[in-house]
């Protein structure tokens, strides 16, 4: 009986998580293409999107994360058949995608002027200038497709968002060559070209899931209870509640990572390179966790909205069972076919023999990482993102970059391990936030079980 309890709950976990892997990687795949094709445009092009997508990213995070605060609420709606209140959500979701858009493209056009100055790099500063200019007109399509898109996941319709994606995918390839390199004698925008795609891509991605949702009959008896309605501030204020420190903690975990890459350029080039391609290779693979985490989040909200919290705890730790038994096979894989990967990136000796060993770091995380993530996505199903952030904050800041400073310069060993060194405090970091998040979602689902349904807020 037990094994059938876990068979049929796996199968709804993988119909939902499945495309929204799919649709990370497709998401994934045009950053590379922008910077692949800017790469041949020339070095000024390349090295301007590099710093365009380094000031734009956090924003990114930012909105997405702010945003997606709208999903549990959705689910729970979902799972109790409340479509007039799912309606009222999609609804409300929009209103904060407008005021949350107004925000970003002002810090675009009048905060990142302030705080970075490229005038020593002119041609660089142009494409950076030119870049985030572009992005600034594809905001407010952004926040349009990320509420739509929380909207069908929240239905339990995560294929359409990811043939959304993958055409996006596609059609960014078409759009980066056309805007970069230019058709005939009309000559293209260079790195600026890359700005123009995916702002364009952002549009078009609303645009498609507004078709999807409009044609579809999946949506028929919500759009009969749909009715307008001018922005609520407790809704947006709860929306907020929840996707802003789910956006921090997201964040205070990528910048970890991304300024790790800063602190190694005095190790030189060599190492950077290195560090750069296992931190590649690192990410694919955390596209697997972080679509079930996504899928476990309106799996919760779900069961949470139909009562049934017991299953709700199942689901919950299933999905860290099911994550951690797909990450000891990557994890393996990472191991054995080390050579090969690196190989694939690099011919240089140097590079070569530090990427391997970092690999090692990266197979030793993924487990951890995995429980982590996957915790993070089953507390925000229950709506509890603020004690994550905090956790997420202080085990990769406070533990986490404590170590991989100590290690990496020799305060402790007395030897210096560099990359090594940093990625000791990777390990130590996830190690830390994956047994606060599991002990943390052990203890709201069982509060849950306790307190019944007065958690879910209609």
């Amino acid at each position: 009986m037990p094994r059938i309890k876990a068979i049929t709950e796996g199968k709804r976990l993988f119909h939902l998580g499945i495309p929204l892997i799919i649709s990370q990687v497709a998401l994934i795949g045009m950053s590379v293409t922008d910077t692949f094709m800017a790469g041949q445009y020339g070095t000024d092009d390349l090295a301007g999107i590099a710093v365009a997508a380094g000031l734009w990213h956090p924003l990114l995070v930012l909105l997405l994360g702010v945003l997606a605060g709208v999903s549990p609420f959705m689910a729970q709606a979902f799972g109790a058949s409340d479509w007039r209140l799912l309606g009222r959500k999609l609804v409300q979701g929009c209103w904060l995608g407008i005021f949350s858009s107004i925000i970003i493209i002002a810090m675009i056009f009048w905060v990142l002027p302030q705080l970075f100055d490229f005038s020593e790099a002119p041609e660089v500063d142009r494409v950076t200038d030119g870049y985030l200019f572009a992005i600034a007109f594809g905001v407010p399509g952004l926040a349009f497709a990320t509420v739509l898109r929380c909207f069908c996941e929240a239905n339990g319709h995560t294929k359409a968002p990811m043939i959304v994606n993958i055409l996006a995918f596609v059609a960014n390839i078409f759009l980066d060559y056309v805007l970069v390199f230019g058709v005939g004698e009309s000559e293209g925008f260079g790195g600026v070209g890359c700005g123009i795609a995916t702002a364009s891509i952002y549009w078009l991605t609303g645009l498609g899931l507004l078709v999807h949702l409009r044609f579809s009959n999946s949506y028929h008896h919500i759009w009969a209870t749909l009715k307008p309605e001018g922005p609520h501030r407790q809704t947006i204020y709860d929306i907020v509640k929840v996707g802003l420190p789910s956006s921090i903690g997201f964040c205070a975990e990528v910048s970890f990572f991304a300024v790790v890459a800063i602190l190694l350029v005095p190790f030189g080039s060599d190492t950077v390179a290195a560090h750069q391609i296992a931190l590649n290779m690192a990410s694919m693979i955390f596209m697997i966790p972080y679509g079930m985490s996504m899928a476990i989040c309106i799996r919760v909200g779900h069961l949470i909205g139909q009562g049934d919290l017991d299953q709700a705890r199942y689901a919950s730790f299933l999905t860290i069972a099911i994550s951690c038994s797909i990450a000891v096979l990557t994890a393996t894989a990472t191991l054995l076919f080390k050579d090969g990967i690196v190989g694939l990136y690099t011919n240089d000796p140097t590079v070569l023999t530090i990427a391997r060993n970092l690999l090692f770091f990266s197979a030793a995380f993924q487990i951890i990482d995995a429980v982590q993530i996957i915790s993070v996505g089953a507390l925000r199903g229950y709506k509890d993102t603020r004690i994550p952030m905090v956790i997420q904050i202080l085990s990769y800041w406070g533990i986490g970059f404590t170590v991989s400073w100590s290690l990496s310069l020799g305060n402790i060993t007395g030897t210096s391990w560099e990359a090594s060194g940093f990625w000791m405090g990777f390990v130590a970091g996830l190690i830390a936030a994956g047994l606060l998040l599991i002990a943390r979602l052990n203890r709201v689902s069982k509060k849950y079980r306790v307190r019944g349904t007065e958690y879910y807020q209609g």
